[in-house]
């Protein structure tokens, strides 16, 4: 039970504003490369829109919907899907229509849309609207349930300073999102550059040598002869004890990191009985179903054990596997890695196929030269991905301290 501020009043959202779905029509025949720009709720993201997709109405039929557009300050909600998540209508989107959203109209000399914006993502208010949801199988915000919203508002400028706060961490996330996406595409260019021979560092000449990755390592898979779904199978358990390991699946590693904080573990005196498939020394794994071609480095001081839909590829000299992960993490690579997969229900290497696959490589002195500025580029990026958690931490932290009045701005 949240105690907030005596200044505080309590309002049903009915009361301070009107509010509407967005049209549920079909609306295909009226796209349009030019018009009424269209709102769906996968474009709305906590307090943005970010759209994937353009998608405009003809004037005609968005003039026939006149009395739904968007104004100045409305809050769109999502209605199905991540419900909830909201974000205000500002110049460049006035005129614009929603597609099964909900939006808010609120009467401005009680509520700041902002803060009502934040209010609606909060973590509070995300647990509410769920636990009201309904729908089959789609998460869905009914409208007569989000007319039941009640809230508690402070003063107007409090509610301002609030959310204008909240929205400068969003500014500084959104920064760092941008930072990032540009070095990883730099990287990401390097990388292809680096790996092929495309361009070289300065001092370094001579051929390269072609080297099959069957010839450098051996490489298994859960599946290559072990009693999984009798055994290992039945060992698996969600909680972690001193005597659990990791369950690594193909989503829990990319490049150099290893999520070691797994859905599943299993007890170390099981995996020990499969040492093949024991992830104890630095190894190189690649993902052969679902995300196929999802290449990364295990080199943790700690224990884990191989999931479903991995190879392990376990090197005789192990200083060719950093070599090895960034050519078949650049395109030149995941094209070679997965022009041979097999077309089912869902895509798939086999073993055979990745044992043949060339590799070019050059002398052990250009290889260190290069993976060590491709190291540095990828630690310039994780470290600019852990201030970005840091952040969100913090302003969720915040969030629940000024939405809730424990921590008071005016």
């Amino acid at each position: 039970m949240v105690d907030y501020p005596k200044d505080w009043r309590e309002v049903d959202l009915i009361n301070i504003a009107n509010t509407f779905i967005g049209l549920v029509t079909t609306m295909t025949s009226n796209y349009t490369n030019d018009g009424a720009k269209l709102i769906r709720n996968q474009d709305i993201q906590n307090n943005k829109f970010i759209f994937k997709e353009n998608i405009y109405l003809n004037r005609e039929f968005a003039e026939l919907n006149k009395s739904r557009m968007h104004k100045l300050g409305d809050v769109v909600t999502v209605h199905t899907g991540d419900i909830g998540t909201s974000a205000v209508i500002e110049e460049s989107l006035v005129g614009s229509l929603g597609f099964a959203t909900i939006v808010t109209r609120l009467d401005k000399k009680i509520a700041d849309p902002y803060f009502i914006s934040c209010y609606f993502n909060s973590q509070h208010y995300k647990e509410y609207v769920m636990s009201i949801m309904t729908g089959d199988g789609r998460n869905n915000l009914n409208m007569r349930d989000f007319n039941k919203t009640r809230l508690m508002l402070p003063s107007l400028p409090e509610q301002k300073a609030i959310a204008e706060t909240l929205m400068a961490f969003d500014r500084h996330i959104e920064n760092l999102e941008r930072i990032i996406e540009k070095k990883k595409m730099i990287c990401d260019g390097a990388v292809e550059d680096l790996m092929t021979g495309k361009e070289r560092l300065d001092g370094f000449k001579g051929d390269w040598e072609d080297i099959i990755i069957g010839n450098l390592c051996y490489i298994v898979t859960k599946q290559t002869g072990f009693d999984y779904t009798n055994y290992i199978k039945e060992s698996l358990k969600k909680s972690k004890t001193e005597m659990d390991i990791p369950f690594i699946q193909n989503k829990d590693f990319a490049i150099r990191q290893v999520n070691m904080n797994t859905d599943y573990y299993i007890p170390l005196n099981v995996a020990e009985k499969f040492p093949k498939i024991l992830l104890d020394e630095k190894c190189l794994l690649i993902s052969i179903s679902g995300k196929v071609g999802n290449v990364g480095i295990y080199e943790q001081n700690k224990k884990a054990f191989l999931g479903g839909a991995i190879c392990v590829l376990k090197f005789f000299d192990k200083e060719y596997i950093d070599w090895i992960m960034y050519y078949l993490s650049s395109k030149k690579g995941m094209e070679n890695l997965v022009k041979n997969e097999k077309k089912s229900s869902h895509k798939n290497l086999t073993v055979s196929d990745i044992r043949k696959i060339s590799i070019p490589i050059p002398h052990a002195s250009e290889r260190k030269a290069t993976i060590n500025i491709l190291d540095k580029m990828i630690a310039e990026i994780q470290t600019l991905e852990k201030e970005k958690a840091k952040i969100e931490k913090i302003k969720a932290g915040a969030m629940d301290d000024l939405l809730t009045g424990r921590v008071r701005l005016i």
